[in-house]
């Protein structure tokens, strides 16, 4: 934070100076216009063409047009200077929230991806799990049904009606006929 600060002031202590110079160059160019005003009205009141007049006229004027041009240059780059100030710290700002924003995007595909592979592994000890379930249901199915069908063959032989029930394993409570989903 001291840091900054030091920067700031700084800054400012640049910005003074410059409006300093640039102040001095506007009172240097009013009291040029005066003197090219001067030279003017004695140049409207010899009668022969002066050229070594004319000669220094153009080149105050193309001195003036440089001026001019420098002071505009400065004046703007005072007005600037504030909102480059600004949009260099929100320039490193952004460039550290996008650093941390990609660290944390790093943590969070590492954490998914480790999540998702432990819950695929989970997920297919569940199938087989479900898938061995259903083959002990399969089977006491098949020995209920081979057990019901000696019992039948008894009460043939014994003439009495057998009762009629589907292939239903009592204590598991499942039929043979639910599907085995597809994982």
């Amino acid at each position: 934070m001291t840091q900054t600060t030091t920067e700031h002031e700084d800054m400012q202590t640049n910005f003074t100076r410059l409006d300093v110079r640039v102040s001095g160059l506007e009172t240097a160019l009013t009291s040029l216009v005066s003197e090219v005003k001067s030279l003017a009205s004695t140049f409207n009141t010899s009668q022969r063409t002066n050229w070594p007049l004319l000669i220094t006229a153009g080149g105050m004027f193309c001195t003036l047009a440089v001026g001019v041009w420098y002071v505009i240059d400065l004046k703007s780059q005072t007005a600037l200077m504030p909102v480059l100030i600004q949009n260099a710290i929100s320039t490193k700002e952004r460039e550290e929230n996008r650093n941390n924003l990609s660290k944390i995007e790093d943590i969070l595909v590492r954490e998914v991806s480790s999540r998702s592979s432990g819950f695929a592994a989970l997920q297919q000890q569940t199938v087989e799990a479900e898938t061995q379930h259903r083959m002990r249901d399969a089977v006491s199915n098949i020995q209920y049904d081979n057990l019901m069908s000696h019992i039948r063959q008894l009460y043939v032989l014994t003439k009495t009606p057998p009762p009629d029930s589907p292939s239903y394993h009592p204590s598991i409570g499942r039929e043979i006929n639910t599907p085995i989903p597809n994982n």
